[in-house]
């Protein structure tokens, strides 16, 4: 039998059990494998093949295979949370017993990069010129989901570059911020499309 002092004790509850802020509501319902699919047809074959090579191909790779997840398991993971100090895991009490997610497996999970971030870094570029030619009514904001759908209906004359951006601009919306139709992406995060040495090369984890 153990001894006592062998014992590894673990941090309390976050919150009490059916006590959670979380606990009667939902999920984020906004990133919806059907709007990523919508990439394919509005801006043609190529682009989604080169999304696909991209830093964020894992959400294209989701579409294609029609991943499906399970709202409620993780609901429940995250109603069940101790109360750990940290800001790169969390830990839940699953069956009587705690179990780790950090970022070391959300990165294995995604592949997305998750390595820190430099607090020096300070991308900027003009971003006006292409935001108005995408007719875009703000320049201070990143574009709404809406605003990039109605887009596809007379990019496919332009370029594969430019059409590539409009893809990266959807899958920001929709996969990395999971914003709803009606919100605008931040504008330091829709900028970074238009480099796409930076964009490859950004910190998403």
């Amino acid at each position: 039998m153990a001894s006592s002092s062998n014992v590894i004790k673990y941090l309390p509850r976050l919150y009490e059990e059916g006590k959670s802020p979380l606990q009667h509501r939902s999920m984020n319902h906004n990133c919806f494998r059907s709007k990523i699919g919508l990439l394919k047809e509005g801006l043609s074959l190529d682009v989604w093949d080169e999304l696909k090579k991209s830093s964020l191909e894992v959400f294209i790779k989701f579409a294609e295979l029609q991943y499906t997840w399970s709202a409620q398991k993780v609901h429940y993971f995250l109603t069940h949370q101790l109360g750990i100090n940290n800001n790169h895991e969390i830990w839940s009490l699953i069956d009587g017993r705690p179990i780790r997610f950090s970022l070391h497996e959300f990165a294995h999970v995604t592949c997305l990069n998750c390595d820190l971030i430099d607090p020096s870094y300070n991308f900027d570029v003009d971003h006006k010129e292409f935001w108005k030619e995408m007719n875009i009514g703000t320049t201070s904001d990143g574009p709404l989901f809406t605003e990039l759908l109605k887009l596809m209906e007379f990019s496919n004359t332009w370029s594969k570059e430019k059409r590539v951006m409009v893809g990266r601009l959807c899958l920001l919306s929709v996969c990395v911020h999971g914003l709803h139709h009606g919100s605008r992406i931040p504008l330091s995060s829709a900028k970074i499309v238009l480099d796409p040495v930076i964009f490859e090369k950004y910190l998403w984890g």
